[in-house]
């Protein structure tokens, strides 16, 4: 390992291990579209920085992926095709036992095999010649074109990957977290939440959170309830009557009374049952569900054609397991 730091004109310190073979690659890939050796140094360091960039960056609008609402499996083989597992029920009950007995009741784990298919995503971005040429009048490394490209094809690969973790790609075999099998999916009563009073609207919730209390004989119980974005800045803003509840915002309310950590996910508008809104009561606890990612992020060696190299980003999902169902209830028609 040869790790050579680099002086940005922008002030940023650039480190690369020059000895690896994604920069050998790089450098080849480079004189392969015409470079000349100072030139395929410039555009190696040029890529390794874009690379660099497009891993550290975070899209916390991305709340499934990078919010903590869902805890992340990355502990599968990246060759993986396929990811199995048994949703779960408990059956039997502990008992008063005498001395010696024989005949001590048993606790067992029933459950139905799923099977999620792991997919491969993917996109790519080009670096040319002539983008190497016009970087090196614009100023140098870390000021290319070619971070904008980098960052971009990052953003689309994960947004993929939170759209698969929320609803899976169903034509290829994949189940996320809002259409996986054997989870209620319920239709609240009435009409949707913005002709609805506020007494109307917590009395949704409250009824949800008790039926999934009391289907699961107070087995479940959520502690994180996500909605649309206009149905959130709704709840956020919409107050209770001050007789019975002080005046206090609907959001408030839930969170105070019920423990619930409330979440808006602009992503979900319109995606449940009749093209309609929901709101979504779990448990976030990896033992109830958790999204599959074998592999997050891998940039691949930029492959050259005539004067263009293209660099292709991919990713592996297999969706969201959930494990208990009952931990999970989907209300939609709000």
């Amino acid at each position: 390992m040869t790790i050579e730091t680099f002086k940005l004109d922008n002030g940023e310190e650039l480190k690369i291990d020059t000895s690896s073979h994604e920069y050998q690659d790089s450098l080849q890939a480079g004189k392969e579209i015409g470079l000349r050796n100072d030139d395929s140094v410039f555009f190696a360091r040029n890529l390794e920085y874009a690379r660099q960039t497009a891993f550290k960056v975070q899209y916390s609008q991305l709340k499934l992926l990078n919010g903590g609402l869902l805890p992340i499996d990355t502990s599968i083989p990246e060759g993986a095709e396929t990811d199995s597992y048994e949703i779960q029920d408990s059956t039997g009950e502990a008992k008063i036992i005498a001395n010696f007995a024989d005949d001590i009741n048993k606790v067992e784990i029933t459950g139905k095999e799923v099977i999620n298919k792991i997919k491969s995503i993917g996109d790519s971005y080009d670096y040319s010649y002539q983008d190497t040429k016009a970087d090196q009048m614009r100023g140098g490394v870390g000021s290319s074109i070619l971070n904008r490209k980098a960052m971009t094809a990052r953003e689309a690969i994960d947004k993929k990957l939170e759209s698969m973790l929320a609803f899976g790609d169903t034509a290829f075999g994949v189940k996320g977290f809002f259409n996986a099998d054997f989870v209620p999916n319920t239709a609240v009563s009435g009409s949707a939440w913005a002709s609805k009073t506020s007494a109307q609207i917590l009395d949704d919730v409250k009824k949800a959170i008790d039926d999934q209390v009391d289907l699961t004989k107070g087995m479940e119980t959520p502690d994180t309830m996500i909605v649309d974005y206009t149905n959130f800045s709704l709840i956020m803003k919409k107050e209770l009557d001050t007789t019975n509840y002080s005046g206090m915002t609907i959001l408030k309310y839930i969170e105070a009374n019920y423990g619930l950590k409330i979440v808006d996910m602009a992503q979900i508008k319109n995606k449940f049952t009749g093209n309609s809104n929901a709101f979504i009561l779990y448990k976030n606890d990896r033992t109830k569900l958790e999204g599959v990612i074998p592999s997050r992020l891998q940039a691949h060696a930029p492959q050259a054609k005539n004067l263009v190299t293209t660099n292709i980003l991919t990713a592996r999902c297999g969706g969201t397991r959930v494990y208990y169902p009952y931990s999970v209830s989907i209300n939609y028609g709000i």
